[in-house]
């Protein structure tokens, strides 16, 4: 986020979601948004969430151009996190039984079509909450199983189609631009980007980026995305799992090694061309990403 005070840089600040330009001779501070979707994937990205919408909201209020949605695995939320997230803005993928989906692989083809024929996992390690002991595969697993489930209401893809056409629909725009006071101007600026934070370590964040990512590109085909993803690394997680064992420790680090070597290979080869469980195939010739940080202790 930018904070611009005297002039105006527009190559700059187009670089920035929001930015703020003091024009001195009206004496009126012009605060300009892109459309931007912040999608915050695993349970260690929600604690970023929350604060995130309470920081956006005490400068600014309710800026119906910026969205927000929430993808995890489990089902706890902090309390803290809970008042910040409408069901529209949190999508549980919850209640998968791996071990059932892969004894019947066969009625999942588009899992079948990369799921390793190598691996063999006891039924143990496959079975608990979330992404069982942050396992990458499981968490992908889940992605794909529960796609466009909708037996328990709105899917994934449901939920994520209509967080990035909301960014753009007219009504937002207006309201956004209605929040304009004597002193504050508020303007929509062309374009729209997708904020992708989570972590390199876990089950969930790291499994699901690169194909979240990729389905943003292909829902956004046509208004030319920014994809900035926002990893936290190891040691920032090891301080929320002080208590968890030395091999829970080495498995993240596993997961961070495992996330890196996608994104170069990604990133030397851009190209993506996954069949996913509705639609046709997702096939984009880009790297998953246009901006990539990496956040330490």
């Amino acid at each position: 986020m930018l904070h611009k005070n005297n002039q105006a840089n527009t190559n700059q600040a187009n670089h920035h979601p929001v930015s703020h330009v003091r024009v001195e001779t009206q004496n009126v501070t012009h605060v300009r948004f892109q459309p931007t979707l912040f999608f915050f994937l695993g349970t260690s990205s929600g604690q970023i969430a929350y604060r995130f919408k309470q920081s956006m909201r005490r400068a600014y209020g309710d800026v119906p151009v910026i969205r927000t949605l929430w993808v995890d695995i489990d089902t706890d939320i902090d309390p803290l996190a809970q008042p910040w997230f409408t069901a529209t803005e949190r999508v549980e993928l919850s209640g998968l039984n791996p071990v059932a989906v892969i004894k019947n692989i066969d009625n999942y083809p588009t899992i079948k079509e990369w799921w390793p024929d190598s691996v063999q996992q006891k039924p143990g390690h496959l079975t608990g909450g979330g992404a069982p002991q942050q396992m990458r595969l499981v968490g992908r697993l889940a992605l794909f199983r529960m796609f466009n489930d909708r037996t328990r209401g709105v899917s994934f893809i449901d939920r994520l189609r209509a967080a990035t056409e909301a960014m753009f629909e007219i009504e937002n725009i207006r309201a956004t631009e209605a929040k304009s006071t004597g002193l504050i101007r508020y303007t929509v600026e062309p374009g729209c980007r997708v904020v992708l934070v989570h972590s390199t370590s876990g089950g969930t964040g790291s499994s699901m980026s690169f194909d979240v990512a990729y389905l943003c590109r292909h829902l956004l085909a046509g208004k030319s995305p920014t994809i900035i993803s926002m990893s936290v690394l190891p040691p920032v997680i090891d301080r929320a799992i002080q208590s968890e064992t030395q091999t829970q420790k080495e498995k993240i680090r596993a997961n961070t090694y495992a996330w890196f070597k996608e994104d170069n290979f990604l990133s030397d080869n851009p190209y993506w061309n996954v069949q996913y469980p509705e639609g046709a195939p997702v096939e984009v010739a880009a790297p998953p990403y246009d901006y990539r940080f990496v956040v330490d202790i």
